[in-house]
């Protein structure tokens, strides 16, 4: 194997690199724009519905019952869904890209496959995390994410994982080295 260099998944690394970059910063512009410090706005979230619910509670005498803590309360939770599937989406790539980078990048450096087929698994894997995340998630009428471009997007991710690991593991115990 000397002299031998690996291209093709270390190209497509790059690439899901400056994606990986492009969620982060996506997340950050939305944190500041909503004000929101770490996480997924959850805390903010509690602290808002706290908030309207107090606003909307009748003034009660303390001898008579409280009204229903989300009477009244019309809450408008759009920012908090945008920041939480950015976050997810960013999270699900993280998840999903190392490992299926990693079991292509063992069938290029075994030769498992010619380069035509890891440029086609590693482009699924790109395409994938683009349905996924732009389509699915980046939803600018703030729909549910159960959508089609979220299936595509998850099923290709499943199939080149299952791809990988049976070309890995069918050479395994079937490559003459």
């Amino acid at each position: 194997m000397e002299g031998i260099t690996f291209k093709i998944v270390p190209f497509y690394t790059g690439i899901f690199a400056f994606y990986y970059v492009l969620l982060s910063l996506r997340i950050i512009s939305i944190r500041r724009k909503y004000h929101i410090a770490l996480g997924d706005g959850l805390l903010e979230f509690i602290a808002f519905v706290d908030q309207e619910r107090t606003k909307s509670l009748p003034d009660v005498d303390s001898s008579t019952k409280m009204a229903h803590p989300f009477s009244n309360v019309n809450i408008d939770y759009t920012k908090f869904r945008q920041l939480q599937r950015a976050v997810r989406a960013h999270a699900n790539f993280s998840e999903f890209i190392p490992l299926g980078l990693l079991s292509i990048f063992f069938i290029e450096i075994n030769n498992y496959l010619s380069s035509t087929w890891i440029h086609i698994v590693c482009g699924a894997l790109l395409v994938s995390r683009i349905c996924h995340a732009e389509l699915a998630f980046n939803d600018k009428n703030n729909k549910l994410a159960v959508n089609n471009w979220r299936r595509i997007g998850m099923s290709l991710s499943f199939l080149v994982l299952i791809f990988s690991g049976i070309i890995n593991g069918y050479n395994y115990f079937f490559y003459k080295y």
